[in-house]
């Protein structure tokens, strides 16, 4: 009777244990702290190969009103420029420059919004003019190889924009964020669909604007 007793409660036991463990893997409980999100962990594996920190926007960012309409722009794009500024990332070969869209005169921003309007733009077999027209086409950065980053403004909510390239005479959208395709761009080797340059990470450097 005392062993059938015992092993009862050694299997009662064992289902509360497991049940606990469920629990623990379904909260996230395991490793004490809550899952990231993509974006953050793109932004701090960016930040960790340039031994920088991530940095919190103090105060929400947005697009500066000479540019277009001035509107929110995506949180990842904000925890990136509180994280590096604008600036340029090389390999001595290739190279990548972000611009800082919330200043009025910031050269990689007046770059590329200076030619803006001067362009056709069809995604999908769908024409597309500039940003504040939504949906729009809104530059980010380029990599001085005729090359422009875009986001494409589909709503008035940033976090809904897509992430897109130039390839040829149309955009091609990345299925992912901006940060996403920075990393896989700078520190994957990841050429979207051929487009993008192979850089050398272990040439990187970033160089602040």
């Amino acid at each position: 009777m005392g062993n059938t007793r015992s092993k009862l409660e050694m299997s009662i036991s064992r289902r509360e244990s497991f049940a606990a463990l469920a629990m623990l893997i379904a909260g996230g409980g395991c490793s004490g702290r809550p899952e990231q999100s993509p974006q953050q962990d793109a932004l701090e594996r960016l930040a960790k190969h340039f031994e920088r920190p991530v940095v919190e926007p103090v105060e929400p960012m947005k697009l500066h009103g000479d540019h277009a309409k001035s509107v929110a722009l995506p949180v990842d794009y904000q925890r990136y420029l509180a994280t590096f500024g604008p600036g340029e990332f090389n390999d001595q070969r290739l190279q990548i420059a972000v611009a800082d869209l919330t200043s009025a005169n910031e050269s990689t921003a007046l770059d590329l919004f200076a030619v803006l309007d001067h362009r056709d733009y069809l995604c999908r077999g769908q024409k597309l003019t500039a940003f504040p027209d939504v949906p729009g086409v809104l530059p980010w950065g380029h990599d001085f190889q005729e090359m422009t980053f875009y986001w494409i403004a589909t709503s008035e909510d940033p976090e809904a924009w897509e992430v897109a390239v130039t390839g040829g005479d149309s955009l091609m959208a990345y299925p992912g964020t901006m940060v996403e395709f920075l990393t896989a761009c700078l520190l994957d080797g990841d050429p979207f669909a051929g487009l993008t340059p192979l850089f050398d990470r272990d040439q990187l450097a970033f160089t602040p604007a």
